[in-house]
């Protein structure tokens, strides 16, 4: 069977995307779905400490055990407490004091949902599905890290250092310590002394890409990761996990929405390259696929602008791989010089089909992708399958948690997108968490030489696609927010306005 023919069969599977496609940094993989800042991370940990030991779909299964273990006061194995606890004292410490609370769609479900404190606690609990197979959300954020970093070695050296300052150590605050000895004497057996230090990272060699030269979230996240994996020993665990979090989600989402831009933006330069010939020089293509514009801006409604992102992605990838599809049955063009592993190669590719674009049947292959938009239009709104998948993961991954449980209603502070408004009909607008703008500005004062302004502030939201102005109206949420954490110095001969001050005092690590 021809590539297209394969193609033209089951266009929206995985299974039928072309090759040439998956093996470059333009195939999003895997695949994002509804997943919290909490899930992001406890993934993390398992992919960093627990990889091929624990896999994503066991900790729904481990976290039952786990109930009926601590229902039963009895530890695996005969197993005794590392800290002399009362077992009625563990229970309510794991059912109440560390537990993360349930959305509002989850109040009636009864299962064990724990923060990601410390790494046994990500063993039973923080799956993206309750049932089934879930997405791997830790795997993706690997995947920033290699894109992230120059090459492999760097990268590697970065995954082990998250790992080791994920361990517990005896320079965590002493509830933390307390924490994860406990839990180790409730592993199963097969789980004991599990939790070590990565010689790899989770993914193929395919899916190392090194550092590709093109402005995107993935450079900022790793740039950023450091400064706060830095902060450790500052913090308390809590805070500094929390600050971890956050960062993960607006580097995940944003990363997502790159990679549904560029989808749409090589689709119409492989378009222009086979209708009209058109030929690109490399910083041409290098310019189209960074990051150079902002996704949504503070205030602003955010729904419309998502579901126009995934729906350019899929629109994109459909095209990409049908032209490459029809490539690869058409013996006027060399399918081996059509490469899309990086900037280079992609120019390279766009340049060859350039010069033999006569030969391809332009009017039918756009007669042929109508038709396969047409086969599923829910697809194409972001209402079925991977587009509706995407869609709730950037949705939700940002977005303030909305609890089930009275009380804790303000438990998430690390969010990019709040509710505008109390009504549950109220629409979800861009708007920083004290815990996301503590961290934002953190960031920005870690990475700027002398007094650091709002300028340079609005600069750092801008690498990860938020955007802000400097002359916002002074009340606005940003900056009531702002003043009230004591995070600006006003400051009128400031060429960016007020001055932002990190609120974490770092000294030097020598003295």
């Amino acid at each position: 069977m021809s590539h297209l023919s394969s193609f033209n069969e089951a266009p929206w599977k995985s299974e039928a995307l072309h090759k040439k496609y998956t093996k470059s940094f333009l195939h999003l993989s895997p695949l994002p779905e509804v997943a919290t800042g909490e899930i992001l991370l406890a993934s993390l940990y398992r992919n960093v400490g627990f990889s091929g030991v624990i896999s994503e779909r066991q900790p729904p299964v481990l976290g039952r055990k786990l109930t009926r273990n601590l229902d039963k006061r009895k530890r695996p194995n005969g197993a005794e407490s590392a800290i002399d606890i009362d077992d009625d004292l563990w229970n309510q410490i794991v059912t109440r004091s560390i537990t993360s609370p349930k959305q509002t769609n989850q109040s009636k479900k009864q299962f064990l949902q724990l923060s990601p404190l410390v790494p046994d606690s990500t063993i039973y609990s923080m799956s993206a599905r309750l049932a089934g197979n879930p997405w791997n959300p830790g795997k993706l954020i690997a995947k920033m890290i290699s894109m992230g970093t120059d090459d492999k070695v760097d990268a590697l050296y970065l995954w082990q250092e998250i790992f080791d300052k994920l361990s517990v150590t005896e320079d965590d605050d002493i509830w933390a310590q307390l924490i994860q000895k406990e839990f180790t004497t409730w592993r199963e057996k097969e789980f004991v002394g599990t939790w070590s230090r990565p010689n790899h990272l989770p993914l193929k060699e395919d899916e190392i890409f090194g550092n590709l030269s093109l402005q995107n979230p993935a450079l900022q996240f790793v740039k950023d990761l450091k400064i706060v994996l830095a902060l450790k020993n500052y913090l308390t665990r809590r805070q500094w996990i929390s600050m971890v979090e956050s960062l993960c989600r607006i580097a995940a989402c944003s990363h997502v929405m790159w990679l549904c831009t560029i989808n749409k933006k090589i689709s119409s330069m492989l378009e222009q390259a086979l209708s009209e010939g058109k030929h690109f020089n490399e910083e041409e293509v290098k310019y189209e696929l960074s990051q150079n514009d902002n996704f949504w801006s503070l205030e602003q409604p955010t729904n419309k602008t998502i579901e126009a992102t995934v729906r350019g992605y899929i629109l994109g990838r459909c095209s990409i791989n049908l032209i490459l599809c029809n490539i690869s049955d058409n013996d006027y063009f060399d399918d081996n010089a059509v490469i899309l592993s990086s900037p280079q190669k992609i120019t390279q590719t766009l340049n060859h089909l350039a010069k033999q674009y006569k030969y391809f049947d332009y009017p039918a292959y756009r007669e042929n992708y109508r038709s396969i938009l047409d086969m599923e239009p829910k697809i194409t709104a972001c209402k079925k399958g991977t587009s509706k998948n995407i869609l709730e993961f950037i949705s939700y991954v940002v977005r303030q948690r909305q609890t089930s449980e009275a009380g804790l209603e303000s438990y998430d502070q690390g969010y990019f997108l709040r509710k505008k408004g109390a009504y549950s009909s109220a629409p979800w607008v861009v708007g920083l968490g004290p815990t996301a703008l503590l961290l934002m500005v953190h960031c920005t004062a870690a990475q700027t030489e002398g007094p650091c302004t709002i300028a340079d502030l609005i600069k750092q939201l801008s690498f990860y696609g938020l955007e802000a102005e400097i002359q916002q109206d002074s009340n606005s949420t940003f900056y009531k927010l702002l003043r009230s954490l004591g995070l600006v110095i006003e400051s009128p001969d400031a060429e960016g306005g007020m001055v932002i001050n990190t609120p974490f005092k770092i000294g030097n690590s020598n003295e």
